[in-house]
């Protein structure tokens, strides 16, 4: 999963955009059927996304998941896709344009898209604890500096 870039004009926002790439990313690293590579490897190509197969293939990655994230006036948006990185087709893209409040859904909604995109199977264990991908059972937050605070 590579950095979601922050497309916000304010530079302050990296810190969210990161924080959503970090959160989708620690949801889909729960499931024991899907590999993630780990933050670190993939923060030395944050400046060389051009070459995705060059990328891919330099961190043994079968699928890219690259996004972008905007924030204005209490609202976000985020795009998402998944890649094939030997054909560089797009295999799965949304857009969710939300209030901020709905963050927390918008994350985990896209972490488990691209884990039924992928063919990511659960476990029984998985699909018992609260350590899997989660569904949607209460309303998030309404808080709009909640994720400012966990950053």
């Amino acid at each position: 999963m590579l950095p979601f870039e922050n497309l916000s004009h304010d530079a302050a926002q990296e810190y969210f955009s990161q924080g959503i790439t970090e959160e989708i990313s620690g949801q889909l690293s729960r499931l024991a059927s899907l590999q993630l590579i780990s933050r670190a490897a993939v923060a030395r190509h944050r400046s060389s996304l051009g070459n995705l197969r060059e990328v891919a293939q330099d961190l043994g990655a079968g699928s890219l998941v690259t996004g972008s994230v905007r924030q204005s006036a209490g609202r976000v948006r985020v795009n998402v896709e998944l890649i094939d990185p030997k054909t560089e087709r797009t295999l799965w893209a949304e857009q969710y344009d939300r209030v901020l409040e709905d963050i927390f859904a918008v994350q985990s909604d896209i972490a488990t898209r691209i884990a039924r995109k992928l063919g990511a199977a659960l476990s029984p264990a998985e699909q018992h604890t609260s350590n899997a991908v989660p569904r949607k059972t209460s309303k998030p937050t309404s808080s709009t500096s909640s994720p400012w605070l966990y950053l």
